[in-house]
Formats: structure tokens, C-alpha cells, sequence
């Protein structure tokens, strides 16, 4: 019958060599655990901004509509984006009062506007991500939602890009404004070559 061993629970044997092949193992181990709490980090911290989008979104929904437009989903947005300007009035009232050191709420002016540049820019370029109000069959399902976190996948995103006033311009029949740049740039070089 072998011997009971006399080290304590938990105990190694022996220290292990760091060029050991058990070295790498444990080392190896201990990254695979650090990358995975970092992705999961990183997923709760998308997961709950995009909660408080759809929070946002969810609260201000006309009880009257089946469907929205997409001129007034473009207005939503638009005061999605605008909605800490409150916060920022605030902020920049006691910034204004005198004999104060130093800048109080610096980082969450920071924080704050460093979103709504991200948000403004993404909006602009290649469209802000919210629900789907155009479509009747998913806008019934983002009004049902009790904002339950397991049916956050039932809810359809789709992205809006913001209206360019050239673009309701085209819309409603307005002039060629291309073509008169043109004839500005053709004009421009006319000029540069004569001198």
C-alpha cells in the first residue's frame, strides 16, 4: 500500500523549472484565462451599451405609430445624439462660476463628447445601428420587448445613415449642383494655364 504523502492540499512536489514544458503549460493556461475574461469584458461592456440605445429608443416610441418612417427614424437619431446636452450645460455652468481650481467632471466631459463624436461620425459615414422601426413585422417585436437581456437577439438592427440635404435636394427635383462645379473647376484651370 503506498504512503500517504505528507504535503498539504494544493502543494507541488517539486518547484517547477521555467524552461520546463509544465512551465509553458501553466503559463499558456493562465493567458487562455486572461483572454477569455477580457472578451467577456468587452462583450458585457458592447451588450450594455447597446441595452441603453434600445432603452432609449423603446421609451420614446409613439404608442400611435405601426411603422415609422425613415425621415423620422433620422429625427430620433437626431435626438438620440442630442441627449446629453443637458449634462453638458450642467457641466459647463459650473465651469463658468469663478474662483474654482482646477476642472470638476473633466473626464466625464471627456467621456461624453468622445461619444458623441464616435456616434456623430458613425451616423454620417456608414450609419448608426438602432432598431428597425421601417419594418411593421419588428417594430411590433421592439414594442412587445420587455427589455428582457435574453430576448435582446429577437430585436433587428439595421443601420441609418444620416440624409444629406443634397440628397432630399435630388428628391424633390432641385438643380444639378455637380455640374456647376465642374464648370468652376474647368474655369479655374483656364485661368491657371493663361498666366
Amino acid at each position: 500500500m503506498p504512503k500517504a504523502s505528507n504535503l498539504k492540499l494544493g502543494q507541488q512536489r517539486k518547484p517547477v523549472h521555467p524552461s520546463s514544458r509544465k512551465a509553458a503549460q501553466l503559463t499558456r493556461g493562465a493567458q487562455r484565462k486572461e483572454k477569455r475574461s477580457l472578451r467577456e469584458s468587452e462583450r458585457s461592456i458592447r451588450q450594455n451599451a447597446l441595452l441603453e440605445k434600445l432603452y432609449w429608443f423603446h421609451d420614446r416610441l409613439d404608442p400611435d405609430k405601426t411603422v415609422y418612417t425613415k425621415g423620422e427614424v433620422c429625427q430620433l437619431i437626431e435626438l438620440y445624439l442630442e441627449r446629453f446636452d443637458d449634462e453638458l450645460e450642467q457641466i459647463d455652468i459650473v465651469h463658468s462660476i469663478k474662483n474654482r481650481q482646477g476642472r470638476q467632471h473633466a473626464s466625464r466631459e471627456a467621456a461624453i463628447k468622445t461619444t458623441l463624436e464616435k456616434e456623430r461620425n458613425e451616423y454620417e459615414t456608414c450609419g448608426l445601428e438602432v432598431p428597425d422601426l421601417m419594418n411593421g413585422k419588428h417594430f411590433r417585436i421592439f414594442r412587445a420587448w420587455n427589455r428582457d437581456v435574453r430576448y435582446l437577439t429577437a430585436i433587428k438592427l439595421t443601420c441609418v445613415k444620416a440624409r444629406k440635404i443634397s440628397d432630399v435636394t435630388d428628391e424633390a427635383g432641385g438643380a444639378n449642383q455637380l455640374g456647376d462645379k465642374d464648370e468652376e473647376i474647368d474655369d479655374s484651370d483656364s485661368d491657371s494655364e493663361n498666366t
